[in-house]
């Protein structure tokens, strides 16, 4: 008999509670492969960490999750379906398998990334489905896809910390009233990416950000096209931006850092006179509110390079995210 078998089930047991915390999962899969022993040893720390590229794997894990009788007991989850063929519809065997990961993990997750950029008839669906559920020891949440708006009828993140959303091009209205407040109430780290000519969100940010200073119930957005317009840009561009008083735009309290990074700059080639004057007057807004904002405020304002977000990218945020680090502030 090897002498690691001559030691007792509660030190194998200790061991492989490390062995989960060393990566994605890789290192405890393996553990768990050494023998039968070891396979009912690794089985409570199986699933700590999960991570799932593909629909075919996230279906798998799926089938393996249901199959297992012990408590699921999952801190951090990676799931990103990169569907490559266009659907006329969504894919409801997929819905189905991740609401059911979820219901099994959401209880004990501390981190939460999603990546449904290439799945966008499945994408609201689910992010609706989890603003809906509650994650009560989740603290680092990423959604890429097409987002809704946060639920704000229940707190279902109470200790949610970082918060990153992307695949919107023109989230407008995600600032305004409570809805991120009565959220996130704990929100320290916002980083919203993929923005592409979204001069009304920009003015919002630049709206909230105002409003997070002075704390005024009501402020109107700054300016009108022919008084304040971000640069010298036509007013054609600016019609589907409200001029009059809107209702308050607000960041939690606890807010401490906001990142914006646009989408890569348009092409001329494959746009469109108005969506080049639209990006230009975006970033016009944005760099005026960067310059505005340089460390008057509580609230630290970052707009990275345009860029174009990719999995690598979110993977990376992720396993950052289980240690602790905000790698973009």
């Amino acid at each position: 008999m090897a002498p690691i078998y001559l030691c007792p089930p509660e030190l194998h047991s200790y061991i492989a509670s490390f062995v989960c915390l060393t990566d994605s999962g890789r290192s405890i899969r393996s553990f768990s492969l050494v023998s039968r022993y070891f396979q009912q040893i690794t089985e409570p720390y199986l699933f700590h960490t999960i991570s799932a590229t593909g629909t075919p794997n996230l279906l798998a894990l799926d089938s393996s999750i249901r199959r297992t009788g012990c408590p699921l007991g999952a801190r951090h989850l990676y799931l990103a379906p990169c569907e490559n063929t266009p659907s006329r519809g969504p894919n409801k065997p997929l819905i189905q398998a991740i609401q059911n990961i979820l219901a099994r993990a959401h209880p004990t997750l501390e981190t939460l990334t999603l990546d449904l950029s290439s799945s966008p008839h499945e994408s609201t669906l689910i992010f609706s489905h989890i603003f809906r559920t509650s994650f009560p020891r989740l603290r680092a949440l990423a959604l890429s896809g097409f987002y809704p708006n946060p639920n704000t009828s229940t707190v279902n993140f109470p200790k949610l910390r970082r918060l990153h959303l992307s695949g919107n091009r023109n989230p407008c209205g995600l600032l305004h009233a409570e809805s991120l407040p009565a959220a996130f109430p704990q929100l320290e780290d916002l980083r919203i990416s993929g923005l592409s000519m979204a001069v009304a969100f920009a003015l919002e940010i630049e709206g909230a950000l105002h409003s997070s200073s002075s704390r005024s119930p009501f402020l109107s957005y700054p300016g009108t096209p022919t008084t304040n317009t971000p640069g010298p840009y036509p007013a054609s561009i600016f019609d589907s931006v409200p001029h009059q008083t809107s209702p308050a735009l607000s960041l939690p309290a606890t807010l401490r850092t906001l990142s914006i990074c646009p989408s890569s700059p348009l092409g001329q080639t494959i746009s469109s006179r108005s969506s080049v004057l639209k990006n230009k007057a975006m970033m016009t807004t944005l760099r005026r509110v960067g310059n505005d904002a340089g460390g008057k405020g509580k609230i630290k304002f970052i707009l990275e390079d345009r860029a174009a977000l990719e999995a690598g990218d979110l993977r990376k945020d992720w396993e950052e995210a289980m240690e602790g680090k905000v790698s973009h502030s």
